[in-house]
């Protein structure tokens, strides 16, 4: 995992919890993005800990879930995600990127 070092050099942990019997076809570019995209937020708001990213199988769907001991989002930021009519949601500060993760 490309991940791995950059998370080891802020001492902090990345494990992967992954179902043998999970496969996954996709666009496999835009997947990699997706999750390049999640663990650098988990890496970047993660102080101490770590992150993981598991892959299990759940009614024949492939299920990718990833948690960190990152200080979170607040609860008005996670409106703002599930509103549709807000195009992009950004937590405040002046930090880079495009915002809604």
């Amino acid at each position: 995992m490309m991940f791995k070092t950059p998370f080891a050099g802020k001492s902090l942990t990345l494990a992967a919890d992954v179902d043998e019997n999970g496969v996954i076809v996709s666009d496999r570019p835009m997947l990699m993005r997706a999750l390049a995209n999640l663990l650098s937020n988990s890496y970047h708001h993660t102080e101490a800990g770590g992150a993981t990213i598991s892959l299990r199988v759940e009614g024949g769907r492939a299920i990718i879930a990833i948690a960190d001991t990152g200080k979170g989002m607040s609860k008005e930021m996670v409106r703002q995600l599930n509103d549709d009519a807000v195009p992009r949601a950004r937590e405040g500060g002046d930090e880079q990127g495009t915002g809604s993760g």
